[in-house]
């Protein structure tokens, strides 16, 4: 998560590296997904993660936060909290602290959304127990 540093051994490590500066300005929101993405599939994957910055205080805790809101459905506060237990000396910068808290609406209406999509797909099923690939209302059949 630096601008500063190269990847020093790609033989050995799969890298994720994302171009970013360390100010407050800077859109680092533009890459909240894939850095949680990419955390997530190591994790799942059963590898293991090393996520740095320059100085591991900002950038890097910023990665590891959208990690525990998008998978681990902690808000941003329980994230940094436990960020900070784990490394006391993290601290995003204001600029990321802001977009992060933006993120977390962002996830809770995409959550949102997803679940509400969800609900239409089962409730259009239990309409139509025999064939769920039938029209919502009932067809009419005279005898």
């Amino acid at each position: 998560m630096s601008q500063e540093l190269n990847n020093c051994f790609p033989s050995m490590f799969i890298y994720k590296h994302v171009m970013a500066q360390d100010h407050d300005r800077y859109n680092l929101k533009q890459h909240f997904h894939e850095c949680a993405d990419f955390i997530d599939m190591a994790i799942r994957s059963k590898g293991r993660v090393y996520v740095h910055c320059y100085r591991g205080v900002s950038r890097s805790t910023s990665a590891v936060i959208t990690y525990l809101m998008k998978i681990k459905g902690m808000d941003f506060k329980a994230a940094k909290n436990l960020c900070r237990v784990k490394r006391p000396c993290v601290n995003p910068n204001s600029g990321f602290i802001r977009q992060l808290i933006e993120w977390q609406y962002d996830l809770i209406k995409e959550n949102r959304e997803t679940s509400r999509k969800r609900f239409d797909d089962i409730s259009s099923q239990l309409a139509n127990p025999c064939n769920p690939n039938a029209s919502q209302s009932p067809t009419k059949v005279d005898f």
